[in-house]
């Protein structure tokens, strides 16, 4: 998970954030939804990272890229790297279809 090295306050204040940000944007997103010329596809980043996270073999990277900045996912102590960007754009690209 995105939050799990996080202290357990910090990870339940993310998670709880996460979860009221995806509530939000629902209520927006049904209004849309059925209007004439448009289409709606939801995609949770976070379910992708998550996956990432808890299976890296399954997307070329070592269970110890979960933890190391300048490894495989980690470009430093937050950010991911170009190869993530990667997997998430195959993702996505995956949902629009």
């Amino acid at each position: 998970m995105i939050a799990e090295a996080a202290e357990p306050i910090i990870r339940n204040m993310l998670m709880k954030n996460i979860g009221l940000w995806n509530d939000a944007l629902k209520g927006p997103a049904a209004e849309h939804k059925g209007k004439a010329g448009t289409s709606l596809k939801l995609f949770s980043a976070s379910d992708v990272f998550d996956d990432i996270m808890d299976r890296p073999e399954q997307h070329g990277f070592t269970k110890r890229d979960t933890y190391t900045s300048g490894g495989g996912i980690w470009a430093d102590h937050v950010h991911p790297t170009e190869a993530v960007h990667k997997v998430f754009f195959e993702a996505l690209k995956a949902r629009m279809q």
